[in-house]
């Protein structure tokens, strides 16, 4: 059984993740933030790749654990890309999902182009004698902001968000998906593929 510390505190990510590993048929069990009294990260990173790799070295430094970490976020191209890697806290720092979204739908009111993305940037930072290796993976995944929330399943902007596969769009919001649909696409499922692909050449 392999062990790999999750450097985060969102329990919609640690399970879909969890879940997406099990999936995979990977003998992996997650340790979070929370089995250490560890707290998350200060963001102070000026993009995702930054953020993650931040994440990842402060769980390592303080466990010595191989981690996973992530900085995902939605990017919307009308608004220069934000919400970007303060989709978390967008509304501010102790915002809700729903104080995100009333913020961006408001901000939208008057763009005609509705293009965004979803990103996920992971980092596999493992212990590797008296240092450490790492390895970091993308996953993208495009789509357009819906003028009002629709959905009742995931988290944080999926209720405004229509995924596109080639140009063509599903019609649903991904908050409109079920788990297992939704996870067939996300972004975080893109990149998890790749850490996946690296985890099973080391078994």
């Amino acid at each position: 059984m392999y062990e790999i510390l999750l450097a985060s505190a969102n329990k919609g990510k640690i399970k879909e993740i969890d879940r997406l590993f099990q999936e995979f048929g990977l003998e992996i069990r997650i340790k979070t933030l929370g089995d250490y009294n560890l707290t998350s990260a200060k963001e102070t990173g000026n993009s995702f790749r930054e953020n993650a790799m931040i994440k990842a070295l402060e769980a390592y430094e303080a466990t010595g654990l191989t981690v996973l970490a992530e900085d995902s976020g939605l990017v919307v191209e009308s608004l220069s890309g934000a919400p970007g890697i303060y989709s978390a806290r967008y509304a501010g720092e102790f915002s809700t999902d729903q104080d995100n979204i009333r913020l961006l739908l408001n901000n939208m009111q008057s763009k005609e182009n509705r293009q965004a993305y979803f990103v996920a940037v992971m980092v596999l930072l493992t212990p590797n004698k008296d240092s450490y290796s790492v390895e970091i993976v993308q996953g993208k995944l495009c789509g357009i902001i819906r003028e009002e929330a629709v959905g009742h399943h995931g988290f944080g902007y999926d209720p405004i968000f229509e995924p596109t596969i080639d140009n063509v769009s599903l019609g649903r919001t991904l908050a409109e998906l079920s788990v297992e649909e939704k996870n067939k696409l996300s972004h975080r499922r893109q990149a998890l593929v790749q850490i996946a692909e690296i985890l099973k050449k080391r078994s």
